[in-house]
């Protein structure tokens, strides 16, 4: 079963699939984060991609992207390429 939860300004800041939640946080009408819960990744947002994933606290990695917003590879806190 899919639920989805919104808020007072038709923001979604919840979504339940089969006991799985995330939820979302806005930042004046854009989406600023997201994250699933129990040690789930969390991703940051800006500019309407993600720049940053991370689990528990411990940054996961920079997402860098081409002009048409592809992402090219992932960078580690050491700025090492993983991905």
């Amino acid at each position: 079963m899919w639920k989805n939860r919104y808020d007072g300004e038709s923001l979604r800041y919840e979504t339940e699939e089969n006991d799985k939640v995330t939820r979302f946080v806005f930042d004046r009408g854009e989406m600023a984060s997201e994250e699933s819960g129990a040690g789930g990744i969390r991703y940051i947002h800006g500019d309407d991609r993600v720049l940053c994933s991370e689990r528990e606290n411990m940054c996961m990695g920079y997402h860098i992207r081409d002009e048409a917003g592809s992402t090219l590879f992932i960078l580690d806190r050491e700025r090492d390429i993983r991905k």
